[in-house]
């Protein structure tokens, strides 16, 4: 049975059925996953390694969830082997570009798995705990911040048993002894297993059939549209690099095309003779049908940014964001965000305002209540002399130690509020707002993959003329079948937004079950 899981869900639950332990390093990028493992975490990366090694050595397995920025630390124990199995999640910032961990997994040789949906991550520490079993070594996943919270049907495969393992004490296999002969030999061990785990590696799959070829990377298959005659070689393992298949793969095409995050795949090919044509086989604004809801990631069904955004754009205001799930308004229909910045999106706002006077009042920062919280005083003593305005999302399912309220009023910042389900109190805030820069429009609202689902609404199609207006909320549970609108019952978090702009009243509130 498919259910509507987001990545996060999709591994929590996976663990859940799973028998392994779980262990942590409590970071931001960590936390979420953290709560619904219902795991602590440790502060310090070396520890929460070596208690899942330590498992590991015991006969368990275990998984263990980190920042990526901590992976450097996992050189320690590398060399060494494992009891049971052993999975260590690698979490990437939101607010920091993505680190590619592939030369990380060749130096440490330690194979990389790198999950593209939420479906990946429902099989992901199956396949990962086979694999470190295979091996009788760590094995790494890496899993970035767009897909923990980008959403979709997935099916969880049936959790396997694993009993606990005999311990028997060895030397040289989980300790490291002068002259490593014992280490050499693992690795040569490690080497020929992965070899023969690559023949029959279910981390590669081919879809498509045609005359041009894309090879695509780990979390990069979300970027490739829809084409016709297209064949897509989609991997899903970092490293090591299964040239076989590729090179069969090239070997059925005309043209190969490559994309990845960076360019580490590239001259391995290049060295392997295998010929990788420059650029892309599309251009993104001509092949991917206005008519269409952006392809992932987007915004999530029933996200509270959805209305300001959409809001935004009409107003012909300037937006922008901070790094993470408020970027994804970017997308292709939405079209919504204008940049964002490495920092507050304050700054970047008022920066731009002040080059473009023509802008005064129409330029705006988007911010969580954390994001607003975390701005200096002296920031937002500049802002409320500013030409902007900003909008803060106060998230009940994740409070900010100081409300958006406390802190407005703390520097005297006006405050309008609003329902981020309603468009019309949206509308009136946004324009107030503008009419008076240096105020704060405070959304209330919760993220849509932490609250429970209103009923789903639908579309009567006898009522549907076919205008499109309901296809510019840019919502993934929105297509357009035979020329009129569809909602899928399964995806609708039944927000309500899309009915409020249809002009014939045709998308009408669903019923509950």
């Amino acid at each position: 049975m498919k259910e509507w899981k987001s990545g996060r869900e999709a591994l929590a639950q996976a663990a859940k059925g799973q028998v392994c332990f779980v262990f942590g390093e409590r970071r931001q990028e960590t936390a979420s996953l953290l709560d619904l493992l219902e795991e602590p975490g440790c502060s310090r990366p070396e520890e929460a390694i070596d208690r899942a090694f330590g498992t590991s050595i015991a006969g368990a397995r275990a998984l263990c969830v980190l920042s990526a920025s901590s992976a450097g630390v996992l050189s320690r124990i590398s060399d060494l082997g494992c009891g049971g199995g052993i999975l260590f999640l690698l979490v990437g910032q939101e607010d920091a570009p993505p680190a590619d961990l592939r030369p990380l997994a060749q130096q440490l040789e330690l194979p990389l798995l790198t999950p593209a949906v939420p479906q990946d991550c429902a099989s992901l520490l199956g396949e990962g705990f086979a694999l470190s079993g295979k091996i009788a070594a760590p094995v790494l996943a890496e899993v970035g911040p767009w897909l923990l919270d980008a959403a979709s049907m997935v099916e969880f495969p049936q959790g396997q048993s694993a009993s606990l393992l005999d311990y028997q004490r060895e030397s040289g296999r989980f300790v490291r002894l002068p002259g490593a002969e014992k280490q050499k030999i693992q690795l040569a061990e490690r080497r020929k297993a992965l070899l023969s785990w690559l023949e029959v590696s279910p981390c590669v799959t081919r879809k498509g059939e045609g005359e041009t070829g894309l090879i695509v990377t780990g979390g990069m298959a979300h970027s490739v549209p829809q084409m016709e005659r297209l064949a897509v070689l989609q991997l899903g393992m970092g490293w090591p690099v299964n040239l076989e298949e590729i090179r069969r793969f090239s070997q059925s095409v005309e043209h190969l095309y490559l994309l990845e995050k960076g360019r580490y795949l590239a001259p391995i090919l290049a060295e392997a003779g295998i010929p990788v044509e420059p650029g892309l086989p599309w251009a993104p604004e001509e092949t991917i049908s206005p008519d269409l809801p952006a392809r992932p990631p987007q915004l999530c069904p029933g996200c509270p940014w959805r209305g300001v955004l959409y809001t935004l754009k009409k107003e012909k205001a300037s937006v922008f964001v901070e790094s993470g799930c408020l970027s994804l308004g970017a997308g292709l229909l939405m079209k919504g965000v204008d940049g964002c910045g490495a920092g507050s999106p304050l700054a970047l706002a008022m920066g731009f305002a002040a080059s473009r006077p023509g802008k005064a009042g129409k330029t705006a920062a988007l911010l969580t209540a954390q994001g607003w919280e975390r701005c200096s005083f002296a920031q937002l003593g500049d802002f409320s002399s500013s030409r902007i305005f900003a909008v803060v999302l106060e998230d009940a399912a994740q409070p900010a130690q100081l409300t958006p309220q406390q802190v407005a009023r703390a520097m005297d910042i006006p405050i309008v509020e609003a329902d981020s389900h309603s468009l019309s109190q949206i509308r009136d805030g946004v324009r107030s707002c503008m009419a008076r820069p240096g105020s704060v429009l405070i959304l209330h609202g919760s993220c849509a993959a932490k609250e429970e689902s209103l009923p789903a609404h639908r579309v009567d199609r006898e009522l549907c003329t076919g205008c499109r207006q309901c296809l510019r909320m840019g919502c993934p549970a929105i297509s357009f079948p035979e020329h009129k609108s569809a909602i899928d019952p399964n995806c609708c978090a039944g927000c309500g937004l899309c009915g409020e702009i249809c002009p014939v009243k045709a998308i009408q509130k669903g019923e509950k079950a």
